[in-house]
């Protein structure tokens, strides 16, 4: 049987819809949430148990959920150019090798740790090698595992498929429920359409999650939908290419009857394109980071219930710490009132987030499972409390996962 615990914060941040704060707010969870509500409630209903206060400035949330990140790049600094989609591509394709030989176990497990210590307590990681694999199964973070399907060449599809079998394999025989095999699609631009076809119908045959980079840069637009530009100059020098063989309406369309399905960026995906995701019951994952270095534009969020909030990795970011997204996320939308912003923000980040994983996490709430953080805010009087969430540097103080303290 799970330990019962009973704390009392100075800050319940519920992370709902509604975005509700309780002052002086209970909270009663084993591995999930029992109860919660304000002071005069449950200390009533509970009155023969002692409730341990955080302190006298403490905000108690749901961890951040962060759906979208690449783990096997680490060792990129300043290797990869950015500005520019496709001369960030070619660099990569240029030192991919040279940045994978690079990474090793000790150096996956750090990046994990630190994102642990960071308040993240699940994620959605994209594994092209595999590498990174046994680092996620032994961590104490919940990890949904996406095996990514990438390869367009004719001549190595069943290659290409036979690897992604056996990486799915292994996965799947370590499932846990902190472990949860899915498949990724590497993007419409850059997987054969034969491989999609192979790889998603073991998706649905086994009912696992799928994501898929979509639309991220204007340059794969007009590759996609009018076979021109400066990418297709890049597959003509580098595959000999010039027509792609799938268009991006066609490539949406592939992935109907996915029960738990996100697209990644959609930064130019046209109205069209994004009523298309809500009619399949999808989740868009915003990057706005990467998509910044990468000389891309921001996804307007404003309006859309659809969205959750990632980091992408480290080829084209500078952290995986989700408080540094939400920060620079901050900033840059516009036309937002910034206290409901900085909600939308963190409603993003946690509740969203986990429904783009299919978790029962990232919100305080009956029966959701006990996946919680708290750390200090300055000033126990503050005024627009979820914008200083986002701006104050914190120390996370306790971790929970299923209700066991972590840290």
């Amino acid at each position: 049987m799970e330990k019962i615990r009973y704390l009392k914060s100075s800050w319940l941040v519920l992370c709902d819809k509604n975005f509700t704060i309780i002052k002086d707010g209970f909270v009663v969870f084993d591995d999930k949430i029992i109860d919660f509500g304000d002071q005069n409630r449950l200390q009533k209903l509970y009155k023969s148990k002692k409730f341990v206060h955080l302190g006298a400035n403490s905000v108690l949330m749901p961890g951040l959920v962060n759906p979208h990140i690449h783990l096997e790049f680490a060792a990129n600094i300043s290797t990869l150019q950015y500005g520019s989609f496709t001369l960030w591509l070619k660099t990569v394709l240029k030192y991919r090798d040279e940045l994978i030989d690079k990474i090793d176990t000790s150096g996956i497990d750090k990046q994990l740790d630190d994102i642990l210590k960071s308040g993240t307590t699940s994620i959605g990681a994209i594994s092209s090698y595999g590498l990174d694999m046994n680092s996620c199964i032994k961590s104490k973070l919940k990890v949904t595992y996406f095996i990514e399907a990438i390869g367009q060449d004719i001549s190595k599809i069943d290659e290409l498929f036979e690897n992604f079998q056996k990486k799915l394999k292994k996965a799947l025989s370590f499932k846990s429920k902190n472990f949860t095999p899915a498949v990724a699609i590497h993007s419409p631009y850059s997987t054969g359409l034969s491989l999609i076809e192979k790889c998603l119908k073991i998706a649905k045959e086994k009912n696992l999650p799928v994501t898929a980079h979509f639309l991220e840069s204007y340059d794969e637009k007009q590759w996609l939908e009018h076979n021109s530009g400066v990418m297709a100059e890049f597959f003509l020098e580098f595959f000999n290419k010039n027509r792609s063989s799938i268009t991006a309406d066609k490539f949406l369309e592939l992935f109907k009857d996915i029960k738990i399905l996100s697209f990644v960026h959609c930064c130019y995906a046209s109205k069209s394109q994004l009523d298309y995701i809500i009619k399949q019951k999808a989740m868009i994952v915003h990057c706005p980071k990467s998509n910044m270095l990468l000389g891309g534009k921001l996804l307007d969020i404003k309006d859309m219930n659809n969205i959750s909030l990632g980091t992408d990795g480290l080829s084209s970011n500078d952290s995986l710490n989700m408080f540094d997204e939400l920060k620079m996320a901050l900033f840059m939308h516009q036309n937002i009132e910034l206290e409901t912003k900085a909600r939308v923000l963190l409603y993003m980040a946690t509740n969203m987030a986990s429904k783009t994983l299919g978790q029962n996490t990232g919100q305080i709430k009956v029966g959701h499972k006990a996946d919680l953080i708290s750390f200090d805010i300055e000033n126990k009087h503050i005024q627009n409390l979820a914008t200083n969430i986002i701006l104050q540097e914190k120390e996370i103080k306790d971790i929970y996962i299923d209700g066991k303290k972590i840290i």
